[in-house]
């Protein structure tokens, strides 16, 4: 619930195989697991394995993580990911850059802890999977 006590609404696609995920994730953790970001249209579900290679764990709530658009995008991207000690790890690419902008938003939260929910934590073999065969380090 926000911090003013006003009911949490978030649209989630309904009917869609991940809407049961997406509901679990965004309720679960009004702590956004990387930015902290408390603005719900500003959210996604974002799978740590993704939809298309693992299709008994679409709907796993501890095969997603509650990400802001960009992070999500630069999730599923490999630009970011999440070491095995839940800290946010930034690709090499992104390292280098000397965009300011792109620092602040993405680079500036290399090593930092994320939110890890008390419920439905990431399995270790979901991380492992981004790790080794979605990020590029």
């Amino acid at each position: 619930m926000p911090a003013n006590g006003a009911p949490l609404s978030v649209l989630i696609r309904a009917g869609t195989p991940y809407s049961h995920m997406a509901a679990s994730q965004i309720a679960r953790t009004w702590l956004r697991s990387i930015t902290g970001i408390r603005v719900p249209e500003l959210l996604c579900a974002s799978h740590i394995v993704p939809w298309s290679i693992d299709t008994m764990n679409r709907t796993n709530p501890s095969n997603g993580l509650c990400l802001n658009a960009l992070h999500d995008r630069a999730f599923d991207r490999g630009l970011i990911t999440i070491s095995q000690d839940f800290k946010v790890v930034i690709s090499s690419r992104l390292a280098k850059l000397e965009d300011p902008n792109l620092k602040m938003m993405l680079a500036d939260f290399d090593g930092k802890p994320i939110f890890v929910p008390r419920h439905f934590v990431p399995r270790p073999e979901f991380i492992e999977h981004h790790n080794t065969k979605i990020f590029q380090s």
